[in-house]
């Protein structure tokens, strides 16, 4: 710079000092290639040298460039400055000294494991801390330490070698050369005549000492404290300084508490100063967030600008700075909620999610943004997928781990309420790995993350589904047999709980997993329900998952006989009676046992001997107003129900009046009623008669028929049980028509005409109590004949429905004692059912009988008029009486019953007419009749006779 000036009143020949440069070049040149820089330290090292001599070896060699001639010869010049350093007293070769202190200070290497370096630099800095140490003692003798008199370059150089030492790490302190350290740096920052250079390294010094933990305390701390405080005026100019000034202090802050406000003024002051240095603004956040250790003074902060210190390098820098985001999230959790703007809260959980990948701190803070979140109909899936991110990135962090798993639970719960469909496979990984990389310590935030999951409206990967449940049982296995881990019921219940998420559709799941697998779910189910009753522990979270798991296995074939072989009977059975109270254990349990039995009476009689029926009884009592559990208990004792020998066992025990009991008080309970009909219908058809009255069956029926008489499940299995009551013997159809059930069964009929089932049960009724006076009062009823007619010609399509309406309109025909008749429409409704049923010889008879009961008037007129319906009526009855007679020539019962009916309609004049249409074919057939069958001879000639005049 001074020769490009070209002063016009300079002496210097410039060309005069470019040569001397060049022969001092070519001079150090000729020397490095003689090798006699290498034979100088090969000297020093070898041969035994007082300090003169070997300052003398040290200021030839302060010639030559470090980098460029002694890269080569590492090794020796490290011995030589651990020799030159050992050389006392150290007052009298100060050069040497320095020398030495400048050669370490550009070779070593922080990232070096050779054990000579770092001897060498523990011996450095022994001599160091030695002769900084005697060079503060004569300052307080002298008060001339660092004045310009003094060695300036010397004590700087020492200083900072130790600072370069230190801060990479080449060597560490002890406590007592920490003491002396921080004793020495404090001395030199409070000596006003110390250089920005030498207060700069002694902040670093401060800072490495502080950051090793040596524990020095707060003593200590305040002092340093103190002495980087005094030089910040010093050094506001200088923004290199600062940031170390700043990062010193972060220290120290650690282990003290300064008092706040002033230090935050400052620091925003100082920034503001350099407002392009980001090294400096980082430390300053660092050093905010060390301070923010109350309410108070994160207001302060926000306040006083530190809340702008942090925000702007977010704002200038597409890259975020880390410290500023921390910053950011520590202000918003300790101050209050008033001081940050939601603008401020919004940058806070913007540059959260930025450095969630990188920074354990913005980690933390999305984790706990994400866990309480609560409108999940946007952004799940991005919010879902950052979790996962973050337990890829910090997977050895094991309280991370466990907040992310915690963060996951609570947003598949969120959207399991809100019943998102999500695909949330890539989650399920990480938690996997996981309990891979922490084991038994996580297990539990694993299972509940993973149960939470599963819960998740989502198609997973067969190989994924086949982990979770190895995961599963895995773990549930190790908290129940495993004696080097403890019992832990929330893992078990997990595992039993993802069981029952993952066999939700059996058949699909043994698709997926395989027998195999599927043996050993079961086999882990049935273990954990034993070993937590030899527990005589209540753990009902456990049972009623593991009940839940055995429910959906039930309703596949295959694994009923897998869950019966791992002993499936006897552990639902006692589980059920060891959680009485827990009505959806006994659901479940009610409901494995029924689909357990099946069809199988072999099997239902296993159930009986391992004590079934005692535990739904007991069941039955526990849960008397639980419409739920005695809907699926009344469903399990009905299935139990075998043989003579089960019923009056069930009915001896009380099953029957429980029963009873339990339908008249949740009478408004369809599910209820249903159950309690269906089971009371398989179970009283030999039961003594005592009992069934004194449980007061007869009232509970017609009460059950006649309050819910819409609803045409409980009609139909009301009816049926009516039935199966009626056909026991007379004396029980007395009772039942005492009870009043005729006007249940009529209004069942009414209400529900157009349904086959109980139309037929309803008039299987009606025929089985026929021949009691009661009954026939009611049939005899213009309005019951016309309802029986009209459901008939609803259903008459039905066989069984047209067999029971045969026979009641044949009662009716045959048993009115005021000669009522069933009317054209009861014609029409035997003519369609003999038309339609003309395949069964039962119907046909059963129709010619009722006909001729029925044709002993005129067909064409009505009340003296000639109706054409009625024609066409009379001419489909005789159409249908002559098929009959075609179809079924051998048939005794048919000839008879048709003949009489034709012979009755040829005694009315009016229905001759009718007759003729079907002369030809009617004398065939009558001529067969007669040739076969003499007894019908005589009404066959009547017949034929009326044809011919």
């Amino acid at each position: 710079d001074y020769c490009d000036a070209e002063l016009a009143d300079s002496d210097i020949n410039v060309d005069d000092i470019e040569e001397d440069f060049n022969a001092s070049r070519r001079s150090r040149d000729t020397i490095a290639n003689t090798e006699i820089i290498h034979l100088a330290l090969l000297a020093i090292h070898s041969a035994p040298m007082d300090g003169i001599t070997l300052e003398m070896a040290f200021k030839f060699l302060s010639h030559f460039d470090v980098d460029h001639y002694i890269s080569d010869e590492h090794f020796w010049l490290m011995g030589a400055c651990e020799k030159a350093i050992q050389i006392k007293p150290h007052t009298s070769f100060p050069i040497l000294h320095h020398l030495a202190c400048a050669f370490l200070c550009v070779t070593m290497n922080r990232d070096s494991s050779d054990d000579d370096e770092s001897r060498t630099a523990s011996i450095f800095i022994g001599v160091a801390l030695d002769v900084l140490t005697s060079q503060e003692q004569q300052r307080h003798s002298s008060m001339s330490f660092g004045s310009p008199s003094s060695s300036i370059a010397y004590v700087d150089v020492m200083v900072c070698t130790l600072a370069h030492l230190l801060c990479l790490g080449s060597t560490t302190l002890s406590f007592a050369g920490s003491n002396n350290a921080l004793k020495i740096c404090c001395s030199i920052l409070e000596n006003d005549f110390s250089s920005v250079f030498l207060q700069g390294s002694c902040c670093w010094i401060i800072w490495s000492i502080f950051r090793s933990g040596l524990g020095l305390g707060t003593i200590y701390a305040s002092k340093a404290a103190e002495a980087i405080l005094l030089v910040m005026p010093n050094i506001e100019n200088c923004p290199t300084l600062l940031t170390v000034g700043f990062a010193a202090l972060s220290e120290v802050v650690m282990f003290i508490n300064l008092e706040a406000d002033p230090l935050v003024e400052a620091i925003v002051h100082l920034v503001s100063k350099h407002p392009t240095i980001d090294m400096l603004r980082r430390e300053a956040c660092q050093l905010l967030f060390k301070l923010c250790k109350t309410k108070e003074i994160a207001a302060h902060i926000v306040f006083a600008g530190g809340l702008d210190v942090a925000k702007k390098p977010l704002d200038d820098s597409c890259e975020q700075c880390p410290m500023a985001v921390h910053l950011l999230i520590k202000l918003s959790v300790v101050a209050s909620g008033d001081v940050l703007s939601i603008e401020d809260h919004e940058t806070m959980i913007n540059a959260s999610n930025h450095l969630r990948n990188v920074s354990l701190l913005a980690a933390k803070s999305w984790l706990t943004i994400v866990s309480v979140k609560e409108d999940f109909a946007k952004g799940s899936a991005m919010a879902i997928n950052s979790i996962k991110e973050i337990m890829e990135a910090f997977p050895k962090n094991i309280n991370l781990q466990r907040l992310a798993l915690m963060a996951l639970r609570n947003m598949a719960a969120s959207i399991q309420r809100a019943k998102l469909p999500l695909d949330i496979s890539p989650c399920i990984r990480p938690v996997l790995d996981a309990q891979k990389e922490h084991g038994g310590e996580i297990h539990e935030d694993c299972c509940g993350a993973l149960w939470a999951l599963m819960g998740v409206q989502c198609e997973l990967d067969s190989t994924l589904v086949r982990e979770v449940v190895y995961f599963a049982i895995e773990v549930t296995e190790i908290h129940i047999l495993s004696s080097e881990h403890p019992f832990c019921e929330d893992v078990v219940t997990a595992g039993m709980a993802i069981f029952a998420d993952t066999f939700s559709n059996p058949v699909n799941a043994m698709q997926v997993l395989g027998e195999k697998i599927v043996n050993i779910v079961v086999d882990v189910v049935n273990t954990t329900i034993y070993s937590c009753l030899d527990k005589k522990e209540k753990h009902p979270s456990i049972f009623q998952f593991g009940f839940c798991t055995l429910h959906h296995l039930c309703n596949d074939d295959s694994c009923r006989d897998i869950i019966v072989s791992h002993g499936g009977i006897v552990a639902v059975v006692d589980g059920m009676m060891a959680n009485l109270e827990n009505a959806s254990i006994q659901e479940n349990g009610c409901n494995i046992l029924r689909r357990l039995a099946g069809n199988d009476i072999g099997m239902k009689l296993n159930i009986v001997e391992a004590d079934g029926v005692d535990v739904i009884m007991n069941i039955m009592i526990s849960h008397g107003e639980n419409a739920s559990v005695l809907s699926e208990a009344f469903q399990a004792l009905s299935c139990l129900s075998v043989d003579k020998t089960s019923r009056n066992f069930i009915a001896q025990q009380g099953g029957v009046m429980v029963i009873a009991s339990s339908m008249s008080t949740l009478a408004e309970s369809v599910a209820v009623q249903e159950a309690g009909l269906a089971a009371l219908c398989n179970i009283v058809s030999d039961v003594e008669e005592d009992i069934l009255e004194a449980s007061n069956i007869f009232s509970v029926v017609n009460d059950s028929l006649d309050h819910h008489a819409k609803d045409s499940s409980i009609q139909k299995k009301g009816l049926a049980l009516l039935y199966n009551l009626s056909i026991r013997n007379e004396g029980m159809r007395f009772k039942l028509l005492s009870s009043g059930c005729l006007n249940n069964i009529t209004k069942a009929v009414e209400i529900h005409t157009s349904c086959p089932k109980i139309v037929s049960s309803a008039l299987r009724m009606l025929v089985n109590l026929s021949d009691t006076e009661e009954c026939r009062k009611v049939l005899f009823d213009e309005k019951v004949v016309n309802l029986i007619i009209h459901a008939m010609m609803l259903n008459f399509e039905n066989l069984k429905n047209a067999i029971v309406g045969c026979k009641i309109l044949y009662t009716i025909c045959e048993r009115s004692s005021n000669n009522i008749n069933i009317g054209f429409a009861g014609v029409e409704a035997i003519v369609y059912t003999m038309m339609f049923h003309h395949s069964s010889e039962y119907i046909q008879d059963m129709g010619c009988r009722i006909l001729a009961c029925s044709s002993s008037h005129s067909f064409i007129s009505n009340n003296g008029i000639f109706d054409l319906d009625l024609f066409d009526l009379i001419c489909k009855m005789v159409e249908v009486i002559l098929s009959a007679m075609s179809g079924f020539p051998n048939s005794l019962q048919v000839q008879n019953n048709a003949t009489i009916a034709l012979s009755n309609m040829s005694k009315i004049e009016e229905n001759i007419a009718v007759l003729n249409t079907e002369q030809a074919r009617m004398e065939v057939v009558l001529t067969q009749a007669m040739t076969r069958f003499p007894e019908c001879q005589k009404r066959c000639e009547e017949v034929l006779e009326a044809l011919a005049t």
